[in-house]
């Protein structure tokens, strides 16, 4: 049934018929034979060519029915593992266009453990707004990238996280340091995703540094103007005061 062959079609006939390649049947061959003189017994996943020409994948598991002599024969147990073979396909492509859109998104974004805060997964645009390489930053934690003001320490940090694991979205602004020591001002937006079957929280950052500095530029023009007017004012107070004395 697996094959599609009765059994007089397959009795007394080459076992390479069921393979695709020569090379994959010697292949088995030899594998089953190293394995079986290994540990005396041989497990290999290989594919087999069923009577209609559809290819399927198989687990061979192999024994002797000697272990002294191998010429005596050996069993093979079959299991069809196709279904698990596309399965692992599919998921390998989900993972890859996943990964696609991950790295093509114009902010950073981490991925966090919800209970310790390691990070667990981070885009190629993080990287690149603080220098890290992709290893170097798995072996980060969350505020492991703090600035050193109390305001935004990692405790602080963790503390949003578990927010946002609760069920408490996050937007908030966070001084950060860089891998070289620059200072950076991000926009983090904090919300629970899964990903992979596991409950994470996901960062979307934004750098808003000149946003700040520009904020910081009117802020500081706006108060010159203040002063300005005040001292315009009070000499304006100064003149007529003097007109009238």
């Amino acid at each position: 049934e697996m094959v599609g062959y009765r059994r007089e079609e397959l009795a007394n006939q080459d076992a390479r018929m069921l393979y695709p390649t020569q090379e994959e049947s010697e292949y088995v061959g030899r594998e089953t034979v190293r394995q079986i003189a290994e540990r005396g017994e041989g497990v290999i996943e290989s594919r087999w060519k069923r009577r209609d020409g559809s290819i399927i994948h198989v687990l061979l598991c192999s024994a002797p029915l000697d272990p002294t002599d191998l010429l005596r024969g050996v069993t093979f147990a079959v299991l069809d593992v196709t279904a698990r073979k596309q399965a692992e396909a599919a998921l390998k492509e989900s993972e890859q266009n996943y990964r696609e859109v991950f790295n093509a998104a114009n902010d950073g974004v981490m991925v966090f453990d919800p209970v310790t805060g390691a990070i667990v997964d981070v885009n190629r645009t993080m990287l690149e707004i603080f220098g890290y390489t992709y290893e170097e930053a798995l072996q980060l934690h969350a505020g492991a990238v703090d600035s050193g003001d109390s305001t935004y320490s990692p405790q602080q940090a963790l503390e949003r996280i578990h927010s946002a694991a609760a069920g408490e979205p996050q937007l908030f602004e966070w001084l950060a340091r860089k891998k070289n020591g620059g200072l950076i001002w991000e926009e983090v937006n904090l919300r629970t995703a899964t990903i992979g079957g596991k409950l994470r929280v996901l960062a979307v950052v934004r750098d808003i540094t000149e946003r700040k500095k520009a904020e910081e530029q009117a802020q500081q023009h706006l108060a010159e103007l203040t002063r300005a007017w005040h001292a315009n004012m009070l000499g304006e107070m100064a003149s007529g005061l003097a007109h009238e004395l």
